[in-house]
């Protein structure tokens, strides 16, 4: 691949960061997912990158994650992500995550530093490292905290720092069983904040699957009118294969960029196996996922 088309993918994501307006952490503004659902409706050991409320609701008394992710060559992102999360006593769940994302060959841009007769290219990375707790306020309520250790390594010097998030998530029982959640991640000078909501369609007990549908929106208070939106459908036959598909719409520079997702997971007894595919803005290739999970 051409060092022009990676150092347009490597613009690109640095585009969808903060871009300066927080501070210099989450370079790459990318955290790995295993669902195509709204993010503050995460549950599970993947809730410590989106809602800490989330690890609530494990299934069981815990469960461990791991996930790689690889881009379309024009963009060249590869990442690899790793979790685990365990109930305590009194309902406490705490998990640990790490997160890696990086671009090599970035073809540099100026006459520094000179030429000297070879490829002139750098890398970029960032290491994610996030501590999550969740705690039941209700029979169906809980609460959470994460402290995230950032280092970002942009090509021409290292910078590190931490972050911190709370997250609240709310479900009722019934056919339709609704969910209701929120989250906030606290970066310098900025807030990212999500929100969504979820629930059962009611159909014949006859029907071998359940299917829910979840709505979800994303900003960043320093972003005022560009929130990103996500409508999913999830359909779940007898908690054996999960499909999911999702729209995204997001705005910038005053025009709506819509893309697709799209999951597919098989469970067998207490393993889990699953793949998600995410298209980026502007047609810009897509990024593919594949985790693998246990739960004990």
């Amino acid at each position: 691949m051409s060092k022009s088309l990676r150092a347009f993918g490597a613009a690109l994501l640095l585009g969808l960061s903060t871009a300066g307006a927080a501070r210099a952490q989450q370079l790459l503004d990318w955290t790995i997912r295993t669902r195509a659902e709204p993010e503050a409706l995460a549950a599970g050991a993947e809730a410590v990158f989106w809602n800490p409320a989330g690890l609530g609701r494990l299934a069981g008394r815990g469960e461990a994650l791991a996930v790689a992710l690889q881009s379309s060559e024009d963009v060249g992102l590869k990442g690899l992500a790793a979790a685990g999360a365990l109930r305590l006593a009194r309902g406490t769940a705490v998990a640990l995550g790490y997160q890696h994302f990086g671009i090599d060959d970035i073809g540099r841009t100026g006459s520094t530093p000179p030429d000297t007769g070879g490829a002139d290219l750098m890398s970029v990375g960032e290491d994610r490292l996030t501590l999550g707790a969740a705690q039941p306020v209700g029979r169906r309520a809980w609460v959470g905290g994460l402290v995230e250790y950032d280092r970002s390594d942009g090509g021409v010097g290292v910078e590190d720092g931490f972050t911190f998030g709370a997250g609240a998530l709310v479900s009722g029982g019934g056919p339709l069983a609704p969910e209701l959640a929120v989250a906030g991640l606290a970066l310098s000078g900025s807030t990212r904040w999500r929100a969504g909501v979820g629930a059962g369609l009611p159909l014949s007990a006859r029907f071998p699957a359940t299917v829910r549908v979840s709505y979800g929106v994303s900003g960043q208070s320093d972003r005022p009118g560009r929130p990103a939106q996500r409508l999913a459908v999830t359909g779940d036959w007898h908690e054996r294969l999960v499909l999911s598909v999702a729209g995204v719409a997001q705005k910038s520079d005053g025009t709506t960029a819509y893309t697709p997702e799209a999951m597919a997971e098989f469970r067998v007894g207490r393993y889990v196996l699953g793949v998600v595919r995410e298209s980026l803005a502007n047609d810009f290739g897509s990024a593919t996922s594949v985790h693998l999970g246990v739960r004990f």
